[in-house]
């Protein structure tokens, strides 16, 4: 306890008189005849009276003041032995939400033992203290042997913690127990993320909300095209969902969602017309296969699709997406001649072209219409070897002197107009198809 100089109290008979931070009181025990404002009771203290007066207790002085101190202790004044007495306290300490409230606790010791109670918090005020004897202001200014103690704790934010003491009164060795108050800050929950972009059809988000046990929260939304789904509200760690409306204007729009003080913003990209482009177009590979890769350029919002159209193409990732992005494929080895197909990425046409093992393979040149009939030049035809037309086998002649390189398309001539353009294949006599040639008739 801080010894001061400028305040003191000396008592006597009939009353008290003090200076205290330079002002003298006169008949301090009637200002002190109200003990249950006390917070701090006259007591002696190694050898000394020590006394924090309430400030209710002294309305003529500036504030209360932190000491008042006494040389001796006045006459009659009982001076204990701390071994003699033993003090507890129950409960121990107390928990507060962030509003505050009032809380009491009961002091335990024996019918000649005295006490007193301090505050060591400004956040906490001691409203009242009774005990088993009312003290006499002028001999025995403590409470005495059993009492209660009540309190009031302040609101606040943050979480925090404070005491009351309680010390032995009138003994040359110092007793203290401690009275822990511990006060919780403010509910508060958090979310995560705290924004987020859509596109502009009609969509749905969920927002993650982070809360101490028992802390309530709802979710409102600051927009009608944003709708919070399901109630909205939760205690403790949640989720709060919702859903957007389409966004038929062509620019984009911001709107927000507000949980417990906590604003999570939506943007919403407006309309796009979307138009798709692949690099690159084409892809040839040899006979062993191999992988490749395609770029899709889209806006913003724009989904795509990518689908193999051949067996042995095979598209490894992503099969779908959304604004730019790439396509992975693989090609299977070929054990026969050479072969072509196509993938379809974004609504584009991907050609993949790839060479065969097979040593020998029917091949188109060229096509050629000699009056009625069609000829077909290439390589690798056999002595079975068919035209075919848009899939249809035709009727088929060999050149003698150019079996291997020649064949006939009877009267085909005929059936090709000026302009038209039609699809020619040769299959060997063992079901080998040369690749397809198309093939365009002049006008």
């Amino acid at each position: 306890m801080t010894t001061s100089t400028k305040s003191s109290v000396v008592g006597r008979p009939g009353g008290i008189t003090g200076l205290v931070n330079g002002k003298r009181l006169v008949g301090l025990a009637l200002a002190l005849a109200g003990f249950a404002t006390w917070t701090a009771p006259l007591c002696y203290i190694s050898g000394r009276l020590a006394r924090s007066v309430h400030a209710a207790a002294l309305p003529a002085i500036e504030g209360p003041p932190k000491d008042l101190h006494v040389g001796r202790p006045a006459a009659g004044f009982d001076h204990q032995s701390s071994q003699s007495c033993q003090y507890s306290i129950s409960p121990t300490g107390a928990s507060f939400a962030s509003t505050g409230g009032v809380g009491s606790f009961n002091v335990s010791t024996t019918s000649e033992c005295r006490w007193f109670v301090s505050s060591n918090d400004a956040w906490i005020t001691v409203l009242s203290v009774t005990s088993q004897l009312i003290p006499d202001p002028m001999f025995n200014p403590c409470p005495i042997g059993l009492g209660t103690v009540t309190y009031s704790v302040a609101s606040g934010q943050t979480p925090r913690q404070g005491t009351i003491t309680i010390s032995s009164c009138g003994f040359a060795d110092l007793i203290e127990i401690t009275f822990t108050i511990t006060q919780a800050g403010s509910c508060s929950p958090t979310i995560s993320p705290n924004s987020r972009a859509h596109g502009p059809g009609a969509e749905t988000g969920v927002i993650n909300v982070t809360a101490a046990d028992g802390c309530a929260w709802q979710a409102a939304s600051g927009a009608a095209w944003i709708t919070i789904t399901g109630d909205g509200t939760g205690v403790g760690n949640g989720t709060a969902n919702y859903s957007l409306a389409a966004n038929a204007d062509p620019t984009s729009r911001t709107g927000i969602i507000e949980i417990a003080g906590q604003v999570f913003t939506i943007t919403q990209a407006g309309p796009v017309t979307c138009s798709f482009s692949i690099t690159p177009v084409t892809a040839d590979f040899p006979g062993i296969g191999g992988s490749g890769e395609v770029t899709v350029g889209a806006p913003t919002g724009c989904a795509w699709t990518a689908s193999s159209n051949a067996a042995w193409i095979t598209i490894t990732s992503p099969g779908s997406g959304s604004g730019d992005g790439k396509v992975n494929y693989v090609v299977a080895a070929n054990t026969g001649c050479r072969r072509s197909e196509t993938l379809t990425i974004a609504g584009q046409t991907f050609a993949v072209a790839q060479e065969g093992l097979q040593a020998s393979c029917p091949r188109i040149a060229g096509v050629l219409i000699e009056t009625k009939d069609m000829v077909v030049i290439g390589e690798g035809f056999d002595d079975g070897a068919v035209i075919l037309m848009n899939g249809q086998p035709q009727r088929t002649l060999h050149d003698p002197q150019h079996p291997m390189t020649m064949l006939f398309g009877k009267r085909l001539g005929k059936r090709v107009a000026p302009g038209q353009t039609v699809d020619v294949q040769v299959r060997d006599s063992d079901g080998t198809l040369s690749p397809e040639f198309i093939f365009t008739r002049s006008p």
